[in-house]
């Protein structure tokens, strides 16, 4: 029932409605995810939290220790003036919140190519990981899609993502399904060019 996101650390993104976590009424958006059953998750990556909780048996006892974020403003704040619209020129795609930026373990920082195709699929994968494995991760469905670059065939999509996300143990009809979006939206990108 939780999403999480990360930021350097890993936070509550989203709560589902109806789950376990709602009806606790201990779990907040914006919640730091410290540790799940002794063991830190502290620079975990969201989708080794996320594995980690799916990890935990249905019915079983659940030790998280949360941080609640600060509670510096309590009132409602809005910009002073109106923010101008971002323009849409390459020069200010990292301005504009919409650009990707990869830092390597070498610490070079790459910015992402944007690919129409690819904002398109990413949301449709995210409905697939919603329905599969019920959780929603824009992230992951990125790094999903990210892994069929030069890729032509599902065979080797499926063993790269085996390689790569193998901790996930996506069911093979997810795989199927993730495969047969991105060649929709290649496809579509094609006729489109």
């Amino acid at each position: 029932g939780i999403n999480a996101e990360y930021g350097g650390c890993c936070f509550v993104k989203r709560i589902k409605p109806g789950s376990v976590a709602e009806r606790s009424g201990h779990i907040h958006v914006g919640d730091q995810i410290c540790k799940l059953a002794e063991v830190s998750l502290i620079g975990s990556r969201h989708y080794a939290v996320a594995a980690k909780l799916r990890e935990v048996a249905i019915g079983s006892m659940l030790n998280l220790v949360l941080v609640e974020p600060k509670q510096g403003f309590d009132s409602n704040l809005c910009p002073r003036r109106a923010p101008a619209m971002p323009s849409k020129t390459s020069t200010d795609s990292l301005q504009d919140g919409k650009a990707t930026v990869r830092i390597k373990s070498d610490g070079t920082v790459q910015e992402a190519v944007s690919c129409s195709w690819l904002e398109a699929a990413k949301l449709k994968v995210d409905d697939l990981l919603e329905s599969y494995m019920g959780i929603r991760d824009l992230e992951l469905a990125c790094t999903l899609l990210e892994t069929s670059d030069d890729i032509t065939t599902k065979e080797d999509f499926a063993k790269d993502i085996d390689e790569q996300l193998g901790e996930f143990g996506f069911p093979e009809d997810f795989i199927e399904s993730v495969w047969g979006v991105i060649e929709e939206e290649r496809k579509a990108a094609a006729d489109t060019n």
